[in-house]
C-alpha cells in the first residue's frame, strides 16, 4: 500500500467520511486458485428462530472479542505490535460472524450464470438489462469473430 487517507465530499451527509487504499499491483502473483463451491449460509431461507438464534450468537461472539490496540488513531500507524492487533481483531470478527452462521441454513451448489458455486450481486438488476441492448450483442459478436 503506498496511499491512504479520507475521502472528505461536500455531497456526503453521513456522519462519517470514507477510507481508501491504494495498492502497489506490478508484482501481483498471477497464479490462479481454484474456486471451490462451499456451502454458505442463507439468511432469507432461514425460520424466525434460526434468524433469533443467530443474532444473539453473533451478538455474543462479538462482545466477547477484545479490544487489542485502542489508542492508536493514526491511519498510516507502521508499528508491527498494532499491525498484528488488527489482523488479529479481524480474524475474530470474521470467525465470530462464521460461527454465528452455522445455525443458518446452509447451501452450495453452483451459480447457472458462472457455473461457480458463486452468486454475483447485481447480475439480475444490472448486467442482465443491458446483455439485451445492440451495444452489447456487438460486443459479443466481436468477441466471438476475434481470434487470439
Amino acid at each position: 500500500m503506498f496511499e491512504a487517507g479520507a475521502i472528505h465530499h461536500g455531497a456526503n451527509t453521513s456522519n462519517h467520511s470514507p477510507i481508501y487504499c491504494k495498492f502497489i499491483v506490478d508484482k501481483l502473483d498471477e497464479s490462479v486458485e481454484n474456486n471451490v463451491s462451499s456451502s454458505k449460509p442463507k439468511f432469507r431461507k432461514a425460520t424466525a428462530d434460526q434468524k433469533t438464534q443467530y443474532t444473539e450468537a453473533i451478538c455474543a461472539n462479538l462482545n466477547n472479542i477484545n479490544l487489542l490496540c485502542e489508542n492508536c488513531e493514526d491511519i498510516f500507524c507502521t508499528n508491527n505490535s498494532h499491525i498484528s492487533d488488527i489482523e488479529t481483531y479481524l480474524y475474530n470478527i470474521l470467525n465470530a460472524i462464521e460461527e454465528a452462521a452455522s445455525c443458518l441454513p446452509q447451501s452450495g451448489g453452483t451459480n447457472s450464470a458462472t457455473g461457480s458455486g458463486f452468486s454475483l450481486p447485481g447480475w439480475n438488476e444490472h448486467v442482465r438489462p443491458f446483455k439485451a441492448t445492440p451495444f452489447c450483442r456487438n460486443m459479443q459478436t466481436l468477441r466471438q469473430s476475434t481470434v487470439f
